[in-house]
């Protein structure tokens, strides 16, 4: 830990070049305008003075949790919260990517705030790639499991019923029992050890190991620093640690922030009246040379597993035919999985347009369609990353061949278009699971992180359709049965899967054995 009373001349120049992507939290801004509402507002200058001077060169601006004290809802926003959002659009206006995770205090931050200044607000968890980097971001309070007061409270608190109560609440209801509820927290933190308000070690090492990433940032306990973890079974050093997490600090007297660039992570503070120029490295990480010292090389995770539900729901597994030619076929995979992300978010999207009165179905693939955007981004950095040009590739036409059966009038319609949607998450999930023993060890980490949203995205279809058939068929003179109408799309998926085809495709059958490798990559 370096000395922040007396910084040296370097590292006040290292400080100096903004270009990159940021992260920051626990800002926590109220109505009145203080130090470090102002501290904050030179912060988003320096940023926006330096986006102006070279547009893209602030890559991305992350906030990862209780921007705010208290928020109590989209529709009841201060003066405060519109000049940040004016600060915010400028900066994303000069090609800065914005987003926003929620706190612990801020959980009720929503779209409509966020889509104000053009930013993105993740989920709880989500992975993002720094510089050929898989890193863990989250605000960090789940990893506070020995807190266990706290963390019923926030299950309660982030109940989607206990949240529509709140919010069907006048704006001053609302702010008077945040205000208890804060009160009622700073009460209960004064009786509690400091060692349960932080992070529990098995909980920090059970996140590297379901998320399959060697970098985690967070906020939340206000101790900024980054700890480095070893590996057992690879040479570790202080320089190139087995895993790292970096907590960011709190806005006070001194104003906190992350700044990764392409030489590493560093944690910045500064005198919260100066600017972020005048910053002092508090401590800095290097990017390891080699990407496989990470915990999850040598720790088996649950995520590897594949869902016995998910396994009985299909009709037959990925054919070992197709495995075998996936390593030769592996620039084609990657160009189509991106383009079967980019599909996945489209169909939930036109489910959207299509049944505006279905709230059930709209809450659900609003999240999933955003969750299959991040994932495109994320495939899209992997092909810059191995240098794999985004070249035109034709679809295997599994997804038509599926439709192709579906009923065309209502309520059919709806429900089919579902079941289908359960059927092409679960073999996508299905898919990756087998592949993880025939691609590199890079490639098969990021298949194990998928496995978790895949089969979640199938359990969402699934229940969307028996829900909107349970609810339409219940009084129906000749009901139709659900079971009997997966079962039909169960058999033609399987057909679809296990019949011989041209071209090497993320959802293709076998290769035709008459195919050449350049039909194969090229054909339809």
């Amino acid at each position: 830990m370096m000395d922040l009373t007396n910084p040296t001349a370097t590292e006040r120049d290292q400080a100096r070049d903004l270009r990159g992507t940021w992260f920051i939290s626990d800002m926590h801004l109220c109505s009145e305008q203080t130090e470090v509402t102002r501290a904050l507002w030179r912060f988003l200058d320096d940023l926006t003075e330096q986006a102006r001077a070279q547009p893209g060169s602030i890559e991305q601006l992350h906030m990862l949790g209780d921007q705010y004290e208290v928020w109590i809802g989209d529709d009841s926003i201060d003066a405060t919260a519109i000049a940040l959002c004016a600060r915010l659009k400028r900066l994303a206006q000069l090609g800065t990517k914005i987003t926003v995770q929620h706190g612990n205090r801020d959980f009720l931050i929503g779209e409509r705030f966020v889509n104000t200044f053009n930013g993105v607000l993740l989920p709880e968890q989500h992975i993002t790639t720094l510089y050929g980097h898989r890193v863990l971001l989250l605000h960090g309070d789940e990893l506070c499991t020995d807190d266990v007061d706290y963390l019923k409270i926030r299950q309660q608190f982030r109940s989607p019923d206990w949240q529509q109560a709140f919010q069907r609440l006048p704006a001053t209801e609302r702010q008077a029992q945040a205000n208890q509820y804060r009160q009622a927290s700073r009460a209960a933190q004064q009786h509690k050890h400091t060692a349960i308000l932080d992070v529990n070690t098995n909980s920090v090492r059970q996140a590297f190991t379901e998320h399959a990433v060697q970098f985690m940032i967070h906020g939340h306990t206000h101790r900024p620093a980054i700890h480095r973890y070893p590996n057992t079974g690879y040479p570790d050093t202080e320089q190139h640690p087995a895993c790292c997490r970096v907590v960011l600090g709190d806005w006070g007297a001194r104003a906190w922030a992350l700044h990764a660039n392409t030489s590493g992570l560093h944690l910045l503070s500064w005198n919260a009246k100066a600017s972020v120029h005048q910053a002092v490295i508090s401590d800095q990480q290097t990017w390891p040379h080699h990407t496989h010292q990470s915990i999850t090389t040598t720790t088996p995770t649950h995520a590897s597993t594949l869902p016995s539900l998910l396994s009985a729901f299909l009709g037959c597994p990925t054919p070992t035919e197709w495995l075998v030619s996936a390593p030769e076929h592996l620039e084609t995979l990657i160009i189509d999985h991106a383009n079967c992300e980019k599909k996945a978010a489209n169909t939930a999207l036109s489910l959207l347009y299509r049944y505006t009165d279905k709230t059930k179905l709209l809450k659900k693939l609003s999240q999933l369609a955003r969750e299959e955007l991040l994932h495109f981004e994320q495939v899209v950095d992997i092909m810059q990353q191995r240098g794999i040009p985004y070249r035109a590739v034709s679809a295997a036409h599994y997804a038509s061949g599926l439709h192709r059966h579906a009923r065309r009038e209502e309520p059919g319609r709806l429900i089919d278009a579902l079941i289908i949607g359960a059927f092409i998450e679960a073999r996508s999930c299905e898919r990756f699971h087998s592949l993880i023993p025939y691609v590199d060890q890079a490639l098969a980490q990021y298949y194990r992180y998928l496995l978790k949203s895949e089969s979640r995205h199938f359990i969402d279809y699934l229940n969307l359709a028996r829900h909107y058939h349970d609810q339409q068929y219940h009084d129906h003179a000749e009901p139709v049965h659900f079971e009997e109408r997966v079962a039909f799309f169960r058999h033609h998926e399987a057909t679809l899967i296990l019949t011989p085809h041209q071209s090497f495709r993320c959802h293709s059958g076998p290769l035709d054995a008459a195919a050449s490798p350049v039909t194969a990559s090229l054909s339809n």
